[in-house]
């Protein structure tokens, strides 16, 4: 009888350890995947431009110059507002991808190189970035969508329809750019900055941040990632680069701290020798980095140094800037507009051939 006691005992001890194991696991599985909600929505949160942030402007002299229509079109539920410049031009239809956070003007310097070179060059504002709907810019791979927008919008448009459609793109654009060079309306892509795989890349900056948590969160990133995006999550560039059907130039800088060689598109294909895919490594000083590629040497020096300067201000002082700190801030961000206008015509040029080569 003591015996059957104890064993109901035992046996009663074992449902409790059991169960509450299982609410424990349960818990810290539901923990995780909130977790990682929360640090999508921080960090493709909607950012808002500071009066010293290093954009280009639109001045009435470019206006003259470089006359654009304005347009808008759906990327999912959300509107869209971009422009298109050069509408004489019948060469062909240059979509600029832009990177994490960067807007319509955020490569105006190509945009107007292009268009002097006899291109019509779409440049739109990204899911959740400046005149564009949305509350945050969703993720990584949100250009990707937003680029198959503007394309199908072309289609409809009775003055670009008709044109050859290449993609230019950098960082995030990059990987966009680079993951759509199979679609049948995509004559070449130039990937510049771009990383292989988001889920790596997000892994990475993870890392960065909670160190080894990252890669406890990792599966929930992947999980939530594909919650976001569906079939269109987690894509590595170089799935797609293996079977290209089109000429893609990839891009990269040799000193690039935003996309590291090792995240790089082009650290994984440079060895593969894959058809109709072109690797190019800059390693020319000060134009090596993440966003100064397309620019001459001396003004990529000059704004490396104001955005040196910018961060090391923000990281002493955070928001509460001293007068005289936000005041050089405003006239270096001022003095960047042309700075970051000032493209390097002999890796634009290249890229135009490489566009006009298709085309022949």
């Amino acid at each position: 009888m003591l015996s059957n006691k104890c064993c109901l005992k035992k046996s009663s001890i074992t449902k409790k350890v059991l169960t509450m194991g299982t609410v424990t696991v349960v818990s810290l599985v539901v923990l995780s995947v909130v977790s990682s909600a929360v640090i999508f929505n921080a960090v493709f949160q909607r950012r808002t431009v500071s009066p010293y942030e290093l954009i280009m402007s639109y001045s009435d002299s470019e206006a003259e110059n470089y006359p654009r229509r304005q347009l808008s079109f759906m990327s999912g539920e959300k509107l869209l507002k971009g422009y298109v410049y050069g509408e004489q031009n019948q060469k062909g239809i240059i979509i600029i991808a832009n990177g994490f956070n960067a807007g319509a003007s955020g490569h105006l310097g190509e945009v107007f190189y292009f268009a002097d070179k006899g291109w019509t060059v779409l440049a739109f504002d990204g899911t959740g970035v400046g005149d564009s709907q949305g509350d945050s810019v969703v993720g990584l791979e949100q250009m990707r969508l937003d680029v198959l927008a503007a394309m199908d919008y072309i289609k409809t448009d009775e003055a670009l329809c008709e044109l050859p459609v290449f993609l230019y793109g950098h960082s995030a654009g990059g990987y966009a750019a680079a993951t759509l060079c199979n679609d049948e309306r995509v004559s070449a892509v130039v990937s510049i900055s771009g990383f292989d795989s988001p889920l790596d890349t997000m892994r990475f900056y993870a890392a960065k941040y909670v160190g080894v948590f990252a890669d406890v969160e990792y599966p929930f990133i992947q999980l939530y990632d594909r919650y976001r995006f569906g079939e269109n999550g987690g894509i590595r560039a170089t799935e797609q680069l293996s079977e290209s059907k089109h000429p893609v130039m990839i891009v990269q800088g040799s000193e690039d701290e935003t996309i590291p060689y090792e995240l790089s598109i082009y650290a994984a294909c440079e060895d593969e020798n894959y058809d109709n895919v072109r690797c190019v490594l800059v390693d020319e000083e000060y134009r090596n980095h993440h966003s100064t590629i397309w620019l001459k040497a001396a003004s990529a020096e000059k704004l490396l140094e104001i955005k040196s300067y910018k961060d090391e201000m923000l990281d002493t002082y955070g928001h509460e800037l001293p007068d005289e700190v936000e005041e050089a801030l405003i006239a270096n961000a001022a003095a960047a507009d042309g700075l970051l206008k000032d493209v390097n015509e002999d890796f634009l040029g290249e890229v135009s051939r490489f566009f006009e080569e298709t085309i022949k």
